[in-house]
């Protein structure tokens, strides 16, 4: 039987869905600059899904890559916007390629991407999950964001 109790924290999760997506809504509306857009963002998705870095990842369709544009993370120095890999060995790409997002709870256990892993695992992010999630507007799909979490 559901409590009233029960009730009252589904709903005031739903209400706190629903404000962070109208936040998120806020801001892609109010930026014109991607990189501002992520430093804005990066907050406000907390709310939605908890990461330790996130990443804008954009398709170059003739060259058949995608590229790092915007990291938003603690630290960025193991890996700098502009990373350029080809798209069918990244999260990325899969999402773009397949139009659906992609979460891995245990990247250890997905042999897809090992280029991607490697620089997830490295000393500086020691991620251990990642999800991936296309970027729809109105223009055919090319792009995606890009999470990885530490997994603590």
């Amino acid at each position: 039987m559901v409590t009233e109790l029960a009730m009252k924290e589904t709903l005031d999760s739903l209400v706190r869905l629903y404000v962070t997506l109208l936040e998120v809504s806020e801001a892609i509306a109010s930026h014109r600059d991607l990189a501002a857009l992520m430093h804005d963002l990066a907050p406000r998705l907390h709310g939605l899904v908890d990461f330790d870095g996130l990443a804008l990842i954009l398709h170059g369709a003739e060259r058949k890559t995608m590229c790092l544009h915007v990291l938003e993370a603690a630290d960025t120095k193991a890996i700098r916007a502009g990373v350029e890999l080809p798209a069918e060995e990244t999260p990325a790409g899969w999402v773009v390629e397949t139009q659906q997002p992609l979460l891995v709870p245990d990247i250890d256990q997905d042999p897809r991407f090992p280029r991607i892993t490697s620089m997830l695992k490295a000393d500086v992010y020691r991620c251990s999950r990642r999800s991936a999630v296309p970027v729809v507007c109105d223009r055919p799909l090319q792009d995606a964001i890009h999470c990885a979490d530490q997994g603590r």
